[in-house]
């Protein structure tokens, strides 16, 4: 919440700096100096940044890291849901957080794909990544994992959820 304020606050400051351009070309005001009638946004404009940066839906998922050298490895993420793109997010094992954003304005197609053990996803990069990676943290990703997939014009994104009734869920959300 506080960091959606902050941007319409920085929203707000970069208005107030294209009217002095406007105005005055070579003067460029900041929130502390902009008149004071001109430093808030009304309430309709901060509900629709508000809305519109609302999460749609939160919740753990596998995403299968492609962006890597191989091989190709399944990491369970933190995935938030958002009107124009999906975030996933992880600790890495050196340290720090990695943040891939998947965006779905670009995504043609959003579909569910058989699990790894099915013999029809067998040669699937994705099945391939699970079966030599077997158990992560408890988890069998085999015999569990629930994948679909993100289709764009230059390629495919994997996604997975833990059940089949959250990857419906999902795959109906970001529809």
């Amino acid at each position: 919440m506080v960091q959606i304020i902050g941007l319409a606050v920085a929203a707000a400051a970069g208005m107030l700096a294209m009217e002095a351009r406007e105005a005055h070309p070579t003067v460029v005001p900041t929130l502390a100096t902009a008149p004071l009638t001109k430093r808030f946004f009304s309430v309709t404009s901060i509900q629709f940044v508000l809305t519109f940066f609302q999460p749609l839906r939160l919740g753990d998922l596998w995403y299968l890291h492609v962006h890597r050298e191989e091989p190709y490895i399944w990491i369970r993420c933190r995935a938030v849901l958002y009107r124009t793109h999906l975030q996933l997010s992880w600790i890495e094992r050196g340290g720090g957080r990695a943040i891939v954003n998947l965006d779905l304005l670009n995504c043609h197609e959003v579909r569910s794909v058989p699990a790894p053990f099915y013999q029809t996803a067998w040669d699937d990069l994705g099945s391939v990544a699970a079966r030599q990676q077997g158990y992560v943290q408890g988890f069998d990703l085999v015999n569990e994992l629930c994948p679909f997939q993100l289709l764009y014009a230059d390629g495919v994104e994997r996604v997975a959820a833990g059940s089949q009734r959250e990857r419906l869920q999902w795959v109906g959300a970001i529809w």
